[in-house]
């Protein structure tokens, strides 16, 4: 028998807490929604899971902040490539207008 390398252990060592009740108690759990989904979110996998989530979520805010605040770099950077392309454009058609009054 095998499982996934992220579990604590094989799945029936996972919910211990279930295999001291009865047939009648499993019954009654299974209709109760709140008691497995407390149950779920108190195993370790999950609360491990829930954890790094809060952690990549804390750390892609962080560096959605940072980015934000390097957007008036990029703006400004943008607006100045534009301005030399433009020149180099004008530059171009300056050395092309001599060329060919110097080929002729």
């Amino acid at each position: 028998m095998s499982w996934s390398q992220g579990s604590r252990g094989p799945p029936e060592a996972s919910f211990e807490l279930l295999n001291h009740l009865n047939g009648e108690e499993l019954q009654r759990m299974l209709s109760d929604d709140d008691r497995i989904q407390d149950l779920v979110n108190d195993h370790e996998s999950v609360k491990s899971l829930q954890l790094e989530r809060e952690m990549l979520l804390a750390s892609n805010r962080s560096l959605a902040e940072f980015n934000l605040e390097k957007e008036p770099q990029l703006l400004a950077g943008r607006q100045k490539l534009a301005s030399v392309h433009q020149e180099a454009a004008e530059l171009r058609v300056l050395y092309d207008e001599k060329r060919q009054r110097l080929e002729s």
